[in-house]
C-alpha cells in the first residue's frame, strides 16, 4: 500500500459527515445503539477522570466520548480541525460543552488549564511534524498534576506485517465480509493515515516532543469481541484461544493494534 508522502497532511476536507457516519470510522456499531465502542471505554478508564475536572477531548470525531464524560460531569472542551466533526460533536451536545474548530498542533488555548487532554485516533493522521507539534501543544495546556492520554491505531508491525500474512489466508477460511473490510480500510489509509506507527515509533514520538512517559500495547487484540475486525473471529473458541495467546508478551508486539501512551504535564 502506497502511503501520503509524509510532508503531505491529509486536508481536513476528507473527513466528511459520510465519514464518520460509517464503518469506517472507529466503533460506528456501538455509536449507532447510542453505546461506546472498546476503545473509547478504554480510553474513558484510562482517563481516570471525575465532577470537577476540565477533560481537553482533542479529535472529537462524532462526539462520543465528549457526550459521555459530559453525563458523567466532568467539564469537557472538544475540538476537532474537521468541519463535520465539529458539527456532528456540537448537535449531540447540544450547547452542554464548547466545541471548538482548531488545529491540534496549534491549540488556541491558555497554558496549564486541563486537568487531562485525550489525543484519541489522532497521531496517525497527521504528518510527524505536526505531530510532534501536537504532543508539545497538549503538554503545554495540561496543569499539574494531569497527564496527556494517546491512542493510535494502527500498530505499524501489525498491518504491514500480520495482516499482510493473513490476507491471502482469509478467502481459504472462507472470511470474505473480512476481505471487503480490510480493502476498504487500506484504501482510506492511503489518504487518511500518513503516520503509522510502531511501537517503537511512538516512544520516539514522545521523545521528539520533550516528554516522558509510559508507552504500551493493548493485551485485548480482539477489542473485547465487539469490534467489526473481530466479528468473523469471536465466533470461533480455536481462532479466540490464539488471540487471548497474542495478547501475551511479547506477542502483542505485532500482533497488538492498539497503542497508548500516558504523558504527564512534568
Amino acid at each position: 500500500m502506497k502511503r501520503r508522502s509524509a510532508s503531505s497532511p491529509p486536508p481536513s476536507s476528507i473527513y466528511t459527515k459520510e465519514y464518520f457516519l460509517s464503518e469506517a470510522c472507529e466503533g460506528f456499531d456501538a455509536y449507532k445503539e447510542g453505546k461506546l465502542s472498546t476503545v473509547r471505554r478504554r480510553e474513558l478508564d484510562l482517563l481516570e477522570s471525575h465532577p470537577g475536572m476540565v477533560v481537553l477531548d482533542v479529535g472529537c470525531g462524532r462526539g462520543d466520548l465528549a457526550d459521555e464524560l459530559v453525563r458523567r460531569g466532568v467539564s469537557v472542551v472538544a475540538v476537532d480541525y474537521a468541519v463535520a466533526a465539529v458539527q456532528l460533536t456540537a448537535d449531540r451536545l447540544a450547547r452542554r460543552a464548547p466545541v471548538v474548530h482548531a488545529d491540534a498542533a496549534r491549540l488556541p488555548f491558555r497554558d496549564a488549564v486541563f486537568d487531562r487532554v485525550l489525543l484519541g485516533d489522532v497521531i496517525e493522521h497527521l504528518v510527524w511534524p505536526s505531530a510532534v507539534a501536537a504532543l508539545a501543544e497538549s503538554r503545554r495546556v495540561i496543569r499539574e498534576p494531569g497527564f496527556l492520554l494517546v491512542h493510535t491505531a494502527p500498530n505499524r508491525w501489525f498491518a504491514d506485517g500480520v495482516l499482510r500474512f493473513l490476507r491471502p489466508l482469509l478467502p481459504l477460511l472462507g472470511w470474505r465480509a473480512a476481505i471487503e473490510r480490510l480493502s476498504r480500510y487500506d484504501d482510506l489509509r492511503v489518504d487518511m493515515h500518513p503516520n503509522e506507527l510502531s511501537p517503537l515509533g511512538l516512544r520516539r514520538l514522545v521523545r521528539e516532543a520533550g516528554l516522558s512517559g509510559r508507552v504500551w500495547i493493548d493485551r485485548d487484540v480482539l477489542r473485547g469481541g465487539e469490534s467489526e475486525w473481530a466479528r468473523d473471529i469471536q465466533g470461533s473458541p480455536f481462532w479466540r484461544g490464539i488471540a487471548s495467546l497474542a495478547g501475551n508478551w511479547p506477542f502483542r508486539l505485532v500482533f497488538g493494534n492498539d497503542l497508548y501512551a500516558r504523558v504527564s504535564r512534568q
